[in-house]
């Protein structure tokens, strides 16, 4: 538990120690689990995910093959929207950035909190991330360091979204809520969205940032005025509105991604690349699925990518649209 390895020779004297959490790729907290040692070479698992190779010649300098996320489930993603990278917020109490080009690590925060939600600001330079607990913090991208804590909920977090023009951040929660925070206002809470009959599963803004549609745990998809979150029911001033991302389940134009039989959970995630008209599904089922967009029609055809042994809780396209996370 204190981050070494200690080698022995047959007779149980001890021949080296090996400080894994002294390495650069090392950190306070670091944990073995499992250790394989053949030859000249030692690998080392520990309770984070990581996977280490440590040659006994080299033994300050342990190479990382594998990180990653930890304990619990992973629901928090986000694409930056002007560079191939990513973040992921996990119940392990992290925060972690991605490479998505070279698929590896850029850096990670330790929270106090399981996170649950994640969004990007437009330009890239805040990032804010939902807590269990009902609150949110936000952190400079660059560095991950912490520019403001929020709490006005006391549950869980499971969306947020920023507005295309960087004005507004939408966060939405599990008692039925969707709060909006003026970014330049130091993340002051400006409006609240309050139709919705159960939590909030999904939210997406309009091009003009004036527009925001919910989903729901009810099979509600609700709209909304920005920034003090009126409800719009008008049918005409909502069939003109365009979506500046459609990450939601519900609704006519996606009806085509839901089988026969399907509860409203078991479809936990979609992103859509407008340009390409395709839509990208995750489910209880393990699988992401692509289908057509617009998808109307019930029992659409779809191609299928295996590869989860659970359930897939989110799915973004890089922001190119070539690529599923």
């Amino acid at each position: 538990r204190d981050g070494s390895v200690r080698l022995w020779d047959p007779d149980f004297k001890p021949i080296t120690k090996l400080d894994v959490a002294a390495s650069p790729h090392g950190y306070s907290g670091l944990s073995i689990r499992s250790v394989s040692w053949v030859g000249e070479q030692i690998l080392v698992g520990t309770k984070d995910s990581e996977i280490f190779e440590i040659s006994i010649k080299e033994r300050d300098t342990p190479k990382l093959l594998i990180q990653g996320h930890a304990e619990g489930e992973l629901w928090g993603l986000a694409v930056h929207q002007r560079k191939n990278v990513f973040v992921t917020a996990s119940d392990d109490k992290t925060v972690r950035l991605w490479n998505m080009d070279e698929k590896t690590s850029l850096g990670r925060k330790d929270l106090d909190q399981k996170a649950r939600s994640a969004a990007f600001s437009p330009d890239g330079a805040h990032l804010a991330v939902g807590l269990v607990n009902g609150s949110f913090t936000v952190l400079k991208s660059k560095d991950l360091s912490e520019i403001i804590r929020i709490q006005d909920r006391k549950e869980v977090l499971h969306e947020m979204k920023y507005s295309p023009d960087g004005a507004y951040l939408a966060v939405g929660s599990n008692d039925n809520f969707v709060d909006i925070y003026a970014v330049a206002q130091r993340y002051k809470r400006v409006g609240q969205c309050s139709a919705n009959s159960s939590y909030i599963t999904h939210v997406d803004f309009s091009q003009d940032s004036r527009y925001l549609q919910t989903n729901s745990g009810a099979r509600e998809r609700l709209f909304y005025k920005m920034p003090a979150g009126k409800r719009v029911t008008n049918s005409e001033e909502v069939s003109s509105i365009h979506w500046a991302t459609w990450t939601g389940v519900l609704g006519d134009e996606v009806n085509g991604i839901w089988e026969k039989y399907t509860d409203v959970t078991d479809v936990n995630a979609s992103d859509t690349a407008f340009d390409h008209e395709v839509i990208a599904t995750g489910d209880d089922f393990g699988l992401v699925k692509l289908f057509r967009f617009p998808c109307v029609k019930k029992g659409a055809k779809f191609r299928k990518y295996v590869g989860h042994s659970a359930h897939v809780t989110n799915v973004r396209f890089s922001q190119d649209k070539r690529r599923d996370r």
